[in-house]
């Protein structure tokens, strides 16, 4: 009389020979129609964002001063330090309002993306806890052959290590030469499973957790650049080890 165990296991078998099925199927091509011409779509957009910068009266403005040389532009007193800030600050308002144009246009990409990921994870996240699922049945499968063929090659090393001493004491006590020392090599699960769909390889890493900061040794440790930086703002000039410097920028702001 079959057991229920048994009717679970052909069940089991019989849900598998399914899947072994489809996997060995041949795949549904994507339908082209299915998808809109992105590319159409990106290239209108830099053709509005060329459009946009170049009818802006700002950077033409500025690609005249670039065009006539204003980089070289000399600074000896305050009337060219001046006259300087004042191409500088038309060169910045151009780069400024041609961000703005970027990012206006971006903008509704920036949502697009957003929403295309939450709305990616709604069909992902069934298929992931699968994965997981099924790559931890995997894992802990090989683990377990790992850990039989680990004793199985501890007891065949035992076994030959025993008929190894026997056969070197009557060896001895025979006259003759002592025979070698057998190796004994007891196979485990192959680290590659290859499939239809592809092959998966097990690997074994190492993982750490930091458990004591203070008892870890010093060459694997890094300064801490923000605790640094928050130092030299508030005032320190010498720290060990640290070369403290300052150095010049410029900032603008708005004009009349």
């Amino acid at each position: 009389m079959e057991t229920e165990d048994t009717d679970v296991a052909k069940d089991s078998l019989a849900a598998h020979s399914v899947f072994v099925a489809d996997l060995d199927g041949p795949a549904k091509p994507a339908d082209d129609a299915d998808h809109p011409d992105i590319r159409s779509g990106i290239s209108n957009f830099l053709g509005l964002f060329r459009k946009r910068v170049l009818q802006s009266n700002t950077y033409q403005l500025a690609r005249k001063f670039v065009q006539n040389g204003v980089a070289d532009l000399e600074v000896g007193d305050e009337s060219t330090a001046a006259t300087a800030m004042s191409a500088y600050a038309v060169l910045k308002k151009a780069c400024d309002a041609i961000k703005s144009d970027r990012l206006e246009l971006t903008k509704p990409f920036d949502d697009l993306k957003t929403g295309l990921i939450v709305e990616a994870n709604t069909f992902i996240r069934p298929i992931q806890f699968a994965m997981d699922k099924l790559g931890r049945r995997v894992t802990n499968w090989h683990e377990a052959e790992r850990a039989l063929a680990a004793t199985t090659q501890k007891e065949a090393e035992e076994r030959a290590r025993n008929q190894h001493e026997a056969a070197a004491a009557e060896a001895r006590r025979i006259g003759v030469p002592v025979p070698p020392t057998p190796k004994v090599e007891v196979g485990g699960p192959s680290k590659t499973i290859r499939t239809t769909q592809g092959s998966g390889t097990i690997a074994r890493r190492w993982h750490y957790e930091i458990t004591d900061p203070t008892l870890v040794p010093r060459e694997f440790c890094v300064p801490a650049h923000g605790l640094i930086r928050d130092a030299v703002d508030a005032g320190a000039r010498d720290i060990p080890g640290v070369r403290i410097y300052d150095d010049t920028s410029l900032s603008m702001k708005g004009g009349a």
